[in-house]
């Protein structure tokens, strides 16, 4: 069994193409795979900042776990996840002592860097971990990483700048593209490969040019400050340039605030 999830941002139609190049590597050796490609839904970023929201799709992740465990009692469960999809799996890792997966590969991944792998390997809760990075995944470069920093200590920049606690071997630092690099069509047979025989036989090359800009904490973090206070200055300039008109202001305000929360629940 195969669960492949997918992140923020994203309806996750790629995932059944993914489960699809899944079976037939297991079928051409000889080996059944069932898989689960259910969709937690649009989950926009301001979602992703808020702990309940999350916590909800974790659990979302072990109704579908413990579905798929009764019906497949004797499988062993394996996980492709991509952004968001990340996390559900290492949240759910940590919370839920009976869950547990063969093959994991990450995609964009906005878990903490220090994640303890060897914790859950050394107690046969994971097998193999390959962590694939994308050198110009800025939106993990950017949030996660930012979040991590003020305080969200489940969050951090690993499908930015990897785990620290995996060997160069079990990651690929760094593929071309940006977030959704790493589960594009060119490296589905890769991710096949991982999840089927416990690593890619097919190389994942990396990119041959080192990123030319690198968010460091306190670059991402003021960014995201810089974001803040850039949103609120805009609200502010309306109210103050128009104070001598009332409805025409609060009009402009309330077109501005509708347009910020539109923005804040799709992207």
């Amino acid at each position: 069994m195969v669960f492949v999830i997918h992140g923020i941002r994203d309806e996750g139609f790629w995932t059944h193409k993914v489960a699809q190049r899944v079976v037939k590597e297991g079928r051409d050796n000889g080996r059944r795979f069932e898989t689960e490609t259910s969709s937690y839904g649009y989950f926009p970023l301001l979602h992703f900042t808020l702990p309940a929201y999350r916590r909800a799709k974790v659990e979302w992740l072990m109704e579908q776990y413990t579905e798929n465990l009764a019906r497949y009692p004797n499988a062993d469960f394996s996980f492709v996840g991509h952004s968001n999809g990340t996390y559900l799996m290492a949240k759910a890792l940590k919370d839920y002592p009976a869950c547990k997966f063969k093959n994991v590969l990450f995609a964009g991944s906005v878990v903490n860097r220090k994640y303890n792998w060897a914790d859950f390997q050394q107690s046969s809760r994971i097998d193999n971990v390959f962590n694939v990075v994308a050198t110009s995944d800025w939106v993990v470069g950017i949030f996660p990483k930012a979040f991590h920093v003020l305080g969200f200590r489940d969050l951090g920049s690993a499908g930015y700048d990897g785990f620290n606690t995996l060997a160069p071997a079990n990651q690929v630092i760094s593929i071309p593209g940006g977030h959704g690099a790493g589960v594009e069509e060119q490296y589905w047979t890769s991710i096949a490969e991982f999840i089927v025989h416990g690593q890619p036989r097919t190389q994942i090359v990396p990119d041959p040019n080192p990123r030319k800009f690198v968010f460091k904490s306190w670059i991402s973090v003021s960014l995201l400050i810089l974001i803040v206070l850039l949103t609120l200055g805009i609200a502010c300039t309306i109210w103050y340039l128009l104070a001598g008109h009332g409805e025409i202001r609060m009009l402009l305000l309330v077109l501005y605030l509708v347009l910020v929360w539109k923005v804040l629940t799709r992207f």
